[in-house]
């Protein structure tokens, strides 16, 4: 059976609404605190107009923690994006070398330290004679090639591998 899991990433829009709700709660709690203490009678006690207390906040807060919210997603999705573009290749979308280098050594980082019998592979692709097909068909054939290429490569792989260019 499947279960539903709601989204509260950075990226996600359950995120906005659902810390739209609590921050507006949160200030509706605020106002009744600071309406609701009484200096003169040192003690806690119902403010005024309590009507007030809920009216202000339910006014000034949602758009507030809406547009705050709603902001620091699209921060977030842009981030992701500028991840994705420094850690790719372009042409084929795999992992550029630095990125891809950087995850192998973690990876052989963290099995050395497990003291972990690590299984794993590496294997390395060379596409001979390339230049000649560049020169031939032309490099917008060469870029269709390589895009074949590494889509290929990329649909025998798994979930947790990598490749990289």
């Amino acid at each position: 059976m499947r279960r539903l899991q709601a989204d509260l990433s950075a990226r996600g829009w359950n995120r906005v609404f659902l810390l739209t709700i609590f921050g507006t709660l949160f200030c509706i709690g605020i106002s009744f605190l600071v309406d609701s203490y009484s200096f003169r009678d040192n003690r806690w006690q119902l403010g005024s107009d309590p009507l007030n207390d809920l009216v202000i906040p339910l006014l000034l807060a949602p758009p507030f923690f809406f547009y705050l919210l709603y902001k620091l997603r699209e921060l977030a999705n842009a981030h992701h994006e500028l991840l994705k573009v420094a850690s790719t290749d372009g042409l084929t979308s795999c992992l550029n070398r630095q990125t891809f280098t950087i995850l192998v050594e973690a990876y052989l980082e963290r099995t050395a330290r497990l003291a972990t019998r690590g299984e794993g592979a590496l294997m390395v692709i060379d596409v001979d004679h390339f230049k000649a097909v560049n020169d031939r068909f032309g490099h917008i054939s060469g870029d269709e090639a390589l895009r074949m290429i590494s889509g290929e490569i990329k649909e025998c792989l798994r979930e947790h591998d990598l490749a990289g260019c």
